[in-house]
């Protein structure tokens, strides 16, 4: 068994044995991240453009999102279409506690897709330029991140991969969009 599998079955090794921490697993792996998403905006709002209007602000902070999101999702895809790794739970049938099958329960392991859009949403944090926000967001994306360990939905690899797909791509994306505003 390599590292990767050590990890997942030490953290994974813990479910059911403290309340507390499989709801904070749990709600991580499924609900955290729909939260960060929401206030994504509000965030960076409130350190970028206090003078300007709410509305104004999530018509460019929106799209914004939904561009890096997709760029960083087609090359998790195809990343994906390579390694075709299945799930830990479904890999390791009898011996995962899983706290939840995923909706797509059948999609791909590797790289995890919530551990990018984290990284995705961090990387818009760290373009707002707020050190207690970006700090924020990390601890956040950290919590998702485990949970989906800690849930049985993802090995610590999936993450790694997922999270830094959905860190480069944005930013390389941000250098060329620059790039290209300079040129005209």
């Amino acid at each position: 068994m390599n590292w990767d599998h050590k990890l997942f079955f030490k953290i994974n090794g813990l479910v059911g044995k403290n309340n507390a921490l499989d709801v904070l697993g749990f709600f991580g792996a499924r609900f955290l991240l729909f939260i960060m998403i929401i206030i994504v905006p509000f965030l960076y709002y409130s350190v970028n453009f206090r003078h300007a209007s709410l509305p104004w602000l999530i018509l460019r902070i929106v799209p914004l999102f939904i561009q890096l999101w997709f760029f960083s999702w087609i090359i998790n895809l195809l990343v994906g279409a390579m390694i075709k790794r299945p799930r830990p739970y479904i890999f390791y049938e009898n011996k995962v506690k899983s706290l939840f099958t995923p909706l797509f329960e059948k999609w791909k392991s590797m790289p995890s897709d919530h551990a990018m859009t984290c990284a995705v949403l961090l990387m818009i944090i760290v373009f707002s330029r707020s050190f207690f926000n970006v700090i924020l967001f990390l601890l956040l994306s950290l919590w998702v991140c485990w949970g989906r360990i800690y849930s049985g939905v993802h090995y610590p690899s999936d993450i790694i991969v997922g999270f830094l797909i959905g860190t480069v791509v944005p930013f390389v994306v941000m250098l060329i969009a620059g790039a290209i505003s300079s040129l005209v």
